[in-house]
Order: structure tokens, then C-alpha cells, then sequence
């Protein structure tokens, strides 16, 4: 049973890439955090722990999916998208806060734009077999067209689009060029990361049937997690 849900492919993608996206991820918050206790820095531990306790949550439960019931299988997958796509939301509130300053964008703004984004995308998990995980699919997650357009449109509109106004508005607003470098590396770095969020999304309606080939092309996406530390988590003191 295993054998049959652990392939090769699923292997690469979940043991290698994205267990060691949540291995890093947790450090680096931690990193940023014991640095200084600032709102800022909250804001950035939060992209990187939602993430990496995200993909924990995910191999948790692939370990365990042959001995435990569909529903709380469904639960725990939720809760792994649900947690990842949050720290878009983390990532986006960063650059915002950069660019408008903690004075504009309030504790309590901050908080709604978490709740809201929180809603709509908790919204999506009830759609009618949104994701079905069980023998049919050798269980692995297969996302419904519906549940994959509404999610993308979510993220993109709600916090991928912003982060990458807001990203680019503060490169031309920068005036010294190493902090402008540190800047634009940051820029590639969130980039890889958006292609791994649509790529798994897309993966993830074909219901992975080519998943080897998207296991090997996320593989090298790793290195954006050192770009956007480097163009940000060293700054964060």
C-alpha cells in the first residue's frame, strides 16, 4: 500500500523539495526572529513558518494517509494549503508595510487583510469535491477546475500581484545600489516561488500525471529561498 501511494516522482517532489523548502523556511524564520521582536519581523517569521509548518503538515500526512479515514485526510491537506497560501499573504503585507510604512498600515489593517484573505480561501475548501483524495486517485490530491481557478485568482489578485507592485515601485524608489541589488535578488527569489505555487496548483488539477517531470523542474527553485533571505532576512535587525 505504500509502495503504491509513496512513488518516485511524489518521492522527489514531497521528501526532497518540499521537505527541505520546510526544514529551511523554519530556520530562517527563526533566524529573523531572535534577531528582533519588531512587527516587521513578525510579519517575515510569519511568510517563513506558515510555509515551512505547511509542508511539515504535508508530509505528515502522506506518512499516515494508509491508515487514517478520507475526511480527516481532506482536513489535513487543507490545512497544509490553507498554511501555505498564507504566507503569500505574510509576504505581500511585508513589502506593503516597506512601501507605505508601518504608520499607514496599521496592527489592526494588518489583521483584517490576514482575516480576509483567511475567509476567501478557507471559502474555496467547501466547493463540492474541491480536492478528492482516496483509492481513486491512488491517493494523491486531485484539485476540481473550480477549486483551481478560484484558488490562483485569490492568490494572484490577493497577494501575488500586490507584492509584485509594491516590489517594484521600492527597486525604483532605491537609490543605493547594493541595498538595490540586495532588492532585486529578492525580486528573483519571490519569483521562483510564485512559479513553485502555480506549478504545484497546475500539477496538482492534472491530478500529477507528469509530476516526475515537475519534481525535477521545482528542484533548483530551492536556491530562490537563499535569494529572498538574502534580499531581506539579513535586513531585518
Amino acid at each position: 500500500m505504500i509502495s503504491q501511494v509513496l512513488d518516485l516522482a511524489r518521492f522527489l517532489l514531497v521528501f526532497v523539495v518540499f521537505a527541505l523548502y520546510g526544514i529551511v523556511f523554519i530556520y530562517l524564520g527563526y533566524r529573523i526572529l531572535i534577531r528582533n521582536r519588531k512587527r516587521m519581523n513578525f510579519i517575515v517569521a510569519g511568510f517563513y513558518f506558515s510555509c515551512g509548518i505547511g509542508v511539515i503538515v504535508n508530509l505528515i500526512y502522506i506518512i499516515i494517509t494508509p491508515v487514517i479515514g478520507e475526511i480527516i485526510l481532506l482536513i489535513l491537506y487543507f490545512i497544509t494549503v490553507y498554511l501555505l497560501s498564507l504566507s503569500l499573504c505574510f509576504l505581500s503585507l511585508f513589502v506593503m508595510m516597506l512601501y507605505k510604512s508601518e504608520m499607514i498600515l496599521t496592527t489592526r489593517i494588518q489583521v483584517l487583510m490576514i482575516f480576509v484573505f483567511s475567509v476567501l480561501i478557507i471559502t474555496l475548501f467547501f466547493i463540492p469535491n474541491a480536492v478528492v483524495i482516496n483509492e481513486s486517485t491512488s491517493w494523491r490530491p486531485k484539485w476540481s477546475l473550480e477549486f483551481t481557478i478560484l484558488f490562483l485568482t485569490v492568490c494572484t489578485f490577493g497577494a501575488i500581484i500586490p507584492t509584485y507592485y509594491h516590489s517594484i515601485k521600492l527597486y525604483q524608489r532605491i537609490e543605493y545600489k547594493q541595498i538595490k541589488k540586495r532588492w532585486l535578488c529578492f525580486i528573483v527569489g519571490i519569483s521562483g516561488y510564485f512559479f513553485l505555487c502555480y506549478g504545484t496548483s497546475y500539477f496538482c488539477y492534472l491530478g500529477h500525471a507528469n509530476l516526475i517531470l515537475w519534481a525535477i523542474v521545482a528542484m533548483p527553485s530551492l536556491f530562490n529561498l537563499f535569494l529572498i533571505y538574502y534580499g531581506i532576512g539579513r535586513q531585518m535587525d
